[in-house]
């Protein structure tokens, strides 16, 4: 298939245009989109050279996809690193393409921009995250469902479900969401379409009720603790309201233009489908996320809010007519709220990037002194280190060289547990705080660490 350009209509050529500052952004921000799973996962495939994949979310493979063609065509680290940031974005063009010209589905532009931009700042830093993969997944399932071939249907719709369905339980809200409004808008004609969906929907259910991590107890636990302790009345709903005015406006602002537009088609029973999941997702996210501290990881909960109100926009500007015939002012509120978002994630960078540097700035400082592992007292560190600090400094460290490998934890990530015990023989590292691992596990391709005990950073801790 060839895309002839002098034939793309402006709205078009938008879509990609904004697709090219997102990867801009991806690039110039792959040392600072390593935080936390990003950095865990990147990780993991460099150093193992294959696929990693946790609680069964197969999903995960696919964020991996560009580091892993990076490891086997013999890229070097940062090389590598920065394909892991592109990656995250290349995804969703790459179903953009398959869905707007494979199967001429209108809606896939405005609907995946939306996906990687609303409600979306501090989460632009950890782009790993298995439901934003879902809900493209989720445009692709959908942009088969509307392609006329019905055998396309059948052989298409399962597998991509399943993967959707592995990333986490708020996919089933997605799917869900998805079967409710083709059923609004075509009735019981796709029956079998619905048959299959809710096959699988039921499948994945009872394999996840046998194969439950301690990970996912552990989350299932704590929702169900917050659910019978945490306080809520109408004081925790005022500040629930002022929190999403300050952080969702432009996500409340497409949420009622959406509902707008489909009451003024008259179409009555999506607005109640959109509304009510809505209503009903923030009631959830406010069980497992309670209070509103905003972060990376509230985002990420609050990202079903996202796909929820994204997907009739989408659906609704494009309905009944041509893409080149959309409605001007529909276009110039997309271009508003992303313009808006990615403001939001330039001005949040600050954030980030200082973190980077600081990082950057203690490598340096430990290179003056003899070892390649350290420690770090908490006090002394302007951001938060988080979990991952340990396989960040390696990774960051690493990209010059194997020979220039390092890495630093917090004090508090060396003291946990038997750390210490553990840590006196030379032969093992600190990957995070819950794992002590060997160095011979270390791919010398890209990470050496010497046989050295662990020690404080000194200028660090003048």
């Amino acid at each position: 298939m060839q895309l002839a350009w002098r034939n793309l209509n402006k709205p078009e050529v938008l879509v990609h245009l904004i697709f090219a500052v997102l990867l801009v952004l991806a690039g110039l921000f792959y040392e600072e989109r390593l935080v936390a799973d990003s950095g865990y996962y990147v990780f993991r495939v460099i150093n193992n050279q294959s696929f990693w994949v946790e609680h069964d979310r197969y999903i995960l493979a696919l964020s991996q996809i560009a580091p892993w063609v990076g490891v086997h065509l013999g890229l070097s680290l940062k090389a590598i690193l920065v394909l892991h940031s592109l990656g995250h974005v290349l995804f969703f063009y790459s179903v953009y393409w398959i869905a707007r010209y494979l199967l001429k589905f209108k809606p896939a532009g405005p609907l995946l921009l939306l996906l990687q931009l609303l409600g979306i700042q501090e989460g632009f830093f950890v782009p790993m995250f298995e439901l934003y993969y879902a809900a493209g997944l989720c445009v692709l399932l959908l942009a088969i469902w509307r392609h006329p071939q019905k055998r396309l249907h059948y052989w298409a719709l399962p597998p991509i479900a399943f993967f959707i369905l592995t990333s986490h339980f708020y996919a089933y809200i997605m799917l869900g969401l998805l079967i409710a409004l083709q059923f609004a808008e075509n009735g019981w004609s796709q029956r079998k379409q619905y048959l299959l969906l809710l096959t699988v929907m039921a499948g994945v259910s009872v394999l996840k009720k046998f194969n439950v991590t301690p990970y996912e107890e552990g989350k299932i636990n704590a929702f169900i603790s917050t659910l019978k302790h945490a306080q809520y009345g109408w004081s925790y709903l005022k500040n629930l309201a002022a929190f999403l005015s300050q952080h969702y406006l432009a996500l409340l602002l497409v949420l009622f233009a959406s509902l707008g537009m489909l009451l003024k088609a008259k179409k009555w029973q999506q607005p109640i489908l959109i509304l009510g999941s809505f209503l009903a997702t923030l009631v959830l996210v406010n069980i497992s996320h309670y209070g509103f501290e905003t972060s990376r990881y509230q985002e990420q909960v609050y990202f079903t809010l996202s796909f929820i109100v994204a997907l009739p926009f989408a659906l609704s500007f494009f309905k009944g007519q041509k893409a080149s015939k959309a409605p001007f002012g529909l276009w110039l509120l997309l271009l508003l709220v992303i313009s808006y978002q990615i403001s939001g994630i330039l001005k949040t960078s600050g954030k980030f990037t200082g973190r980077m540097q600081e990082m950057q700035s203690l490598i340096s400082q430990a290179r003056l002194q003899t070892g390649t592992k350290f420690s770090v007292a908490e006090d002394y560190l302007q951001y938060d280190p988080n979990w991952s600090y340990p396989l960040e400094t390696l990774l960051f460290s690493s990209q010059n060289g194997p020979e220039h490998s390092l890495t630093i934890c917090t004090q508090t990530d060396y003291t946990f547990g038997e750390n210490p015990k553990r840590l006196t023989d030379p032969n093992t590292y600190l990957f995070r705080r819950w794992e002590v691992y060997p160095l011979q596990r270390l791919n010398p391709t890209y990470f050496r660490l010497k046989a050295d005990i662990y020690n404080g950073l000194r200028q660090a801790q003048q």
